[in-house]
């Protein structure tokens, strides 16, 4: 008699045999995986051409850039000593020359010696603060002239910009009229403009006899607040949020620096570096840490 199934079973015993694809389903799409493995290989295997320089030892100069205008200079000629004003020989708008007597004090009866007020450059007397008769204090302002020949350039600099700046600094001077010329002077003085903070300061910078500066006209103002020597030097292009790329061998190795200041095109490195190495510059987009590399050497950069 045919054996009975058991209650609650609705399918007879079946062994289930494993389910796999046959390679006829895949090999269509072999070429695909072919040229799919050649190109990976080919994008992380071929060198890619770099442009690289080496690392340079130079001369650090930060500057503070500024804009100014060209002024006529201006002097003033003040009383060596006191006494009483015995005669003034010049008026306002009288043309002057350095050394030239502007006026003869007469000393206390004790010091019956006469003593001159000369002027202290070439130029046209503006204001006259002295009369016949007066007595002046050493150091006391009486005579102001506009110089004939030299001119200055007047900067404004705002509070939070006067602590780079010191008297003796050097500047250099350049004009909108005259792009392909460059004037060097220096800092000569820093005067507040105001008795009350916050209201900035003026820098006078005498510039050379001869200068061809129009007067009233602006020009740009660098000014060298700090100079270092014999520093770590890389061009900006080999800089990318403080990571260079360093060839080493036949590859390209990201690392990390410490950047100083930037000046003009160039980056002081303070940390990161070595003489004489050689860096990548405008790193392509498909570099990548260790990607093999082709170099082209770049122009020099020192």
């Amino acid at each position: 008699m045919p054996e009975k199934r058991k209650s609650g079973s609705k399918h007879p015993s079946v062994t289930k045999r494993p389910r796999f694809y046959s390679n006829r389903r895949l090999r269509p799409f072999f070429p695909l995986f072919l040229v799919a493995g050649i190109a990976t290989y080919a994008y992380y295997a071929w060198p890619v051409d770099v442009t690289a320089t080496q690392v340079f030892r130079g001369r650090a100069v930060e500057a503070l850039p500024l804009r100014g205008t060209v002024e006529h200079e201006y002097a003033t000629a003040h009383a060596e000593a006191d006494g009483r004003v015995v005669e003034i020989t010049v008026a306002e708008g009288n043309e002057v020359f350095e050394g030239e007597i502007l006026a003869r004090l007469e000393r206390p009866e004790k010091i019956p010696e006469k003593v001159y007020v000369t002027a202290p450059m070439s130029g046209f007397v503006l204001g006259v603060d002295a009369e016949v008769g007066a007595q002046v204090a050493p150091g006391q302002p009486l005579f102001h002239i506009r110089t004939c020949c030299t001119r200055r350039v007047v900067v404004e600099v705002a509070e939070e910009k006067i602590v780079k700046l010191i008297v003796g600094q050097d500047a250099y001077v350049a004009s909108d009229a005259l792009p392909e010329e460059v004037f060097r002077a220096e800092l000569k003085a820093i005067i507040p403009r105001s008795s009350s903070p916050g209201q900035g300061y003026l820098l006078h910078i005498p510039m050379q006899l001869g200068a061809p500066l129009e007067i009233g006209s602006r020009v740009n103002v660098d000014v060298i607040v700090r100079q270092e020597e014999d520093v770590i030097l890389v061009p900006l292009d080999a800089l990318t949020e403080g990571r260079v790329w360093v060839v080493e061998g036949k590859r390209a190795v990201r690392r990390k620096v410490e950047v100083g200041s930037l000046i003009d095109d160039r980056a002081h490195i303070l940390s990161g570096l070595e003489d004489g190495e050689e860096i990548i510059l405008n790193a392509p987009p498909e570099l990548h840490a260790g990607r093999r590399i082709a170099v082209i050497k770049g122009p020099p950069t020192e």
